[in-house]
């Protein structure tokens, strides 16, 4: 099941002092509010997306990740949810192909990854709000406390405080935009991956096996 239930509104976040606001709630941010929540923090966790949401990157999980989520219990739940085991990287590009081995990981939907530890980072004390786009102020700097700006369609913004922001929101950064201390900049030579999801027989690929189709101007 990849759909997860906000546990608050976001009208209702500024009434918490919380120890710890995580904004983005991908596997990165999803991850760090289940290890706060398990250290005792109060922690809140914020997306901009309602869930479930379908991404097509990081759903490929290499042998390390995968130890990191067997270290936090999550490992049975990928499996029982359909996670594939992947053993080696294809690259062709138009009539040469090579094979290369990988140490086992394991492949599954982003929508299924994230809900996963998201629901365990609820089931550890993490409060969550998704569909609400939050925004770091640069209000309070020097007094111990941080600002998050939260807006959502159906209510007026909201200002929630914590003693630390952790933003993990991914390349645009959008959560630091009105935080002078803080500048995102993306490379002017950085590739740009378009992301879609093919019909069965579009792309030549093997079970367990990553096929990435390479060509001059990217991949």
């Amino acid at each position: 099941m990849t759909t997860v239930a906000p546990t608050m509104r976001p009208a209702d976040a500024p009434v918490t002092a919380w120890d710890a606001i995580v904004i983005g709630a991908g596997p990165a941010g999803a991850f760090t509010a289940l290890r706060l929540a398990r250290a005792g923090a109060r922690t809140l966790l914020v997306d901009r997306k309602p869930f479930p949401r379908a991404k097509v990157c990081g759903g490929c999980l290499n042998a390390r990740a995968v130890a990191i989520l067997e270290g936090a219990g999550l490992d049975d739940e990928m499996r029982a949810a359909g996670a594939r085991p992947v053993s080696a990287i294809q690259l062709r590009t138009n009539n040469r192909q090579a094979r290369l081995p990988l140490p086992l990981g394991l492949a599954i939907t982003r929508a299924t990854l994230d809900a996963i530890i998201v629901r365990a980072a609820i089931a550890a004390g993490a409060e969550f709000v998704c569909a609400s786009g939050a925004v770091e102020r640069d209000e309070g700097q020097g007094t111990g406390v941080r600002r998050v700006r939260l807006t959502h369609p159906d209510g007026q913004p909201v200002t929630a405080s914590a003693k630390i922001v952790i933003t993990a929101d991914g390349l645009g950064n959008g959560a630091l935009r009105d935080a002078e201390a803080f500048e995102s900049k993306v490379d002017s030579a950085a590739r740009i991956g378009v992301g879609v999801v093919a019909e069965p027989g579009a792309v030549p690929a093997t079970a367990g096996v990553i096929t990435m189709i390479v060509a001059p101007g990217g991949y």
